[in-house]
């Protein structure tokens, strides 16, 4: 863990990146654009998914791409080491999410509880996603084939379930892990 949050995969990233090319900026980088290009390409589907293929999506896709949170990811290592990983299996949650409740099949119910459970690999921060998912759920009812709201929460049962397992697995890996705050070097104050 690192100052609280348990991220297994954000460190195993950067420990491989940095025995690959321990003093090569150009490989840290790549691993921060691949990160990019993995979460713009998640969420241009899910904006499509929701949205469909008009300029709606490439307003608000251009909006993602620009958002100070992106933008400055892009310039740092450590900081999109950690934010781009989040981002794009947030990203690619909500695709299969949208796909789940619109009456696709296992594949994406599976799909979109991988992402989740690779995000919170990376960072607790993924578990902002759900009450997000349940709300859009909720507010955007139109997003359905037939039957309404109702219908797609029934068609969509599995994934909260399998959702609601993750969570709980996570939970026990976090408290299994025990978070330790990081290491304050003794000051002069101290």
């Amino acid at each position: 863990t690192y100052d609280g949050h348990f991220g297994p995969l954000w460190k195993a990233v950067q420990w491989a990146t940095v025995q690959v090319a321990p003093f090569d900026f150009g490989v840290a980088i790549a691993t921060v654009i691949v990160g990019l290009v993995v979460a713009d390409i998640g969420m241009l589907l899910a904006l499509r998914e929701i949205f469909g293929r008009g300029r709606l999506s490439l307003l608000l896709f251009a909006f993602w791409a620009f958002v100070p949170l992106t933008v400055v990811a892009s310039g740092s290592w450590t900081i999109g080491a950690i934010m781009f990983p989040v981002l794009a299996s947030m990203a690619w949650t909500v695709y299969f999410h949208a796909r789940v409740v619109r009456g696709a099949g296992m594949g994406s119910t599976l799909g979109a509880v991988a992402c989740l459970a690779l995000g919170l690999l990376v960072s607790p921060q993924a578990l902002f996603l759900l009450p997000f998912l349940v709300l859009w759920t909720l507010a955007f009812p139109r997003i359905t084939r037939v039957g309404g709201l109702r219908a797609a929460v029934r068609r969509a049962r599995t994934l909260w379930l399998l959702y609601a397992v993750v969570v709980a697995a996570y939970l026990v890996l976090y408290r299994a892990a025990g978070p330790q705050r990081s290491v304050r070097w003794p000051t002069a104050d101290s």
